[in-house]
């Protein structure tokens, strides 16, 4: 497809020959400071021809860990070995779409189903195409360095070359984010700087609000042409990392995606304004930050003076949808089921989304917890609606009782009675408050499995009784060498096993059936915790069974929601019959 790109559209004939000599160009006195384009030719010759590459990748497009090897073996070699500029683009255009093609595919077949631990395949795959894409990345880099450093008389020469290589970096670091959180991983320092850099030196230079075509429209037929500019994909990398895909199950994460695709049409990039910035509406880049976007201005005025993106309208859109969501006259849900703009947001995500997305906007600080280098707990784990709502059934039964189901259940898994999960997760606390605990574990075949979003109830292995706290895993973070990051945002350290029903002949939901839940009281408020998947939003009226005795009561506020679970106020006339949360039956009691 040929790419109806130009830079220069905006200016006269003569203007634009004399760019083309270099005349009029600004000096560019921003510092790049990348690795050094490689000079030694002791290193070994990587192969230089374009046909000879495809025609590999062609006979082996049907074996995505073959592709991936290959383009990742293969740019190791290329970037260490000095290759002419013109040449070097031709063969990171290669690479590139062989790699996008192959990155589509397993976006498409990986997009769910990402927990802890992982899959095998979906590990590898993902892991290895990540390394790819920086790699690729590093590819583009030394040809823009190439050209950035060039003389004006060259440079004029070379600028449609300068606008694709930042093109293409930007689309490949938006693939690797992409790639990445599907495994929880976030963007590389690297990836971060790079893209801050290369954006901010074409804001000084160049025009950023420049389209040019997407790589898809390139490389698939039939593809309708989209052209966007630098500026539009800056902006969402921006907003996706501030918004941070590691809090999103990856069945959202594409949502979220959509949606901040709609608000990133409507923004640019400017100068920082002070007033935006006392107000915190304004996500501050610097020319050489590493990592995402802040809240508060970090740059350096000796290195260059940032940039800005306005998002007081992107917050004052969620406030209003928060407000529509905890709205108890109309049913939130129908709300927005009415609205067009959300008609691509499954009914069942939309709370949870939106409830994630205002609470980092309500958080409204930069999510940097101090970490330390890591404490050992002797922790016992459970997770999953229905262990934990098994853990606190088992608060009720006599020892006895309690001795005979776990016979029952080794006996069915084929397993010796006792405590397996000693040997599952060493477990180190990094952080921890009333609030949040984030722990880290070596992910193994043998680690707890979780999901993003799920319920935990977490106890002190040393205690004669234990105690369990509450949590949901509010996010997940993959690091190097195996380890792995859990987030838990605490509920609650008590709760109760209960069950619920519902009044209303309408809500299918919960019709006529009875369904799990964990009664609690935060703050001397009384609450439950539902599994999401059996609550419609438009139930209000519900009959709570606990033990023998019914209660008629109501769900009021949404307190949190995840893909998982949701937390609600309960409220009713009947409340105030309601008696303490129930102590656990002592197991001192000798079979």
């Amino acid at each position: 497809m040929t790419s109806k790109f130009s830079y220069d559209s905006d200016v006269s004939i003569s203007k634009k020959a004399m760019r083309y000599l270099g005349l009029g160009l600004p000096d560019r006195s921003l510092a790049l400071e990348f690795p050094l384009t490689p000079s030694s030719k002791y290193a070994a010759k990587p192969e230089t021809s374009v046909e000879t590459i495809n025609s590999v990748f062609y006979k082996i497009s049907s074996k995505p860990f073959e592709v991936l090897d290959k383009i990742r073996k293969d740019l190791i070699q290329t970037n260490a070995y000095p290759i002419d500029s013109t040449q070097r683009l031709a063969l990171s255009q290669a690479y590139w779409h062989n790699l996008y093609l192959m990155s589509t595919k397993l976006i498409k077949k990986f997009q769910s189903h990402g927990s802890v631990p992982d899959g095998k395949q979906r590990s590898q795959l993902l892991d290895l195409t990540f390394e790819a894409l920086d790699h690729v990345r590093r590819s583009y880099q030394l040809v823009f360095l190439h050209d950035y450093d060039l003389p004006n008389r060259h440079y004029g020469r070379n600028r449609k070359r300068i606008y694709e290589a930042a093109f293409c970096t930007m689309e490949i670091i938006q693939l690797e984010q992409t790639i990445g959180a599907l495994r929880y991983r976030s963007l590389t320092p690297a990836s971060w700087q790079t893209l801050n850099k290369i954006f901010h030196v074409m804001l000084a230079y160049e025009k950023v609000s420049a389209k040019q075509l997407l790589t898809r429209c390139k490389i698939k037929s039939g593809v309708p042409a989209v052209y966007e500019s630098i500026e539009q994909i800056y902006i969402r990398v921006q907003l996706l990392g501030y918004f941070n895909l590691l809090r999103y199950p990856t069945e959202q994460q594409n949502i979220l995606s959509t949606y901040i695709c709609t608000h990133a049409k409507t923004m640019s990039v400017n100068t920082l304004d002070q007033a935006a910035l006392l107000e915190s509406n304004a996500l501050v880049m610097g020319h050489n930050q590493n990592k995402a976007p802040c809240v508060q201005c970090e740059t350096n005025s000796k290195q260059s003076p940032g940039c800005m993106i306005n998002i007081k309208a992107l917050k004052s859109d969620l406030q209003k949808i928060s407000i529509a969501l905890d709205t108890e006259e109309d049913t939130p849900q129908h709300i927005m089921a009415n609205a067009e703009k959300f008609e691509y947001i499954p009914q069942k995500d939309r709370l949870s989304l939106f409830k994630t997305l205002n609470a980092r906007v309500l958080w409204n600080k930069n999510q940097d917890f101090n970490f330390s280098s890591g404490k050992a707990v002797n922790l016992a784990i459970d997770s999953g609606f229905n262990q934990c709502y098994e853990l606190k059934l088992d608060d009720k039964r006599s020892a006895a009782q309690r001795f005979s189901l776990r016979n029952q259940q080794a006996a069915s898994a084929n397993q010796p009675a006792g405590d397996t999960a000693e040997v599952q997760s060493l477990w180190y606390c990094l952080y921890s408050d009333k609030n949040t605990m984030i722990l880290q574990t070596q992910e193994t075949n043998y680690t707890v499995q979780m999901s993003l979003g799920g319920i935990v109830a977490y106890a002190n292995r040393g205690s004669a009784d234990k105690q369990h706290t509450f949590a949901s895993i509010s996010k997940l973070e993959r690091l190097e060498r195996g380890q792995i990051n859990i987030e838990l945002s605490i509920i609650a350290d008590h709760a109760e096993a209960v069950s619920i029903s519902t009044q209303h002949s309408d809500a299918n939901a919960l019709k006529n059936k009875k369904h799990p839940a964990l009664l609690i009281t935060q703050d001397g408020q009384w609450q439950i915790i539902i599994p999401s998947h059996c609550v419609n939003r438009s139930l209000h009226e519900i009959t709570m069974s606990r033990d023998k005795d019914s209660f008629q009561l109501s769900l009021g506020k949404c307190i949190t929601a995840t893909q998982a679970l949701s937390v609600f106020e309960l409220r009713g006339k009947q409340i105030d019959a309601l008696n303490p949360l129930f102590t656990k039956i002592s197991h001192k009691k000798q079979l």
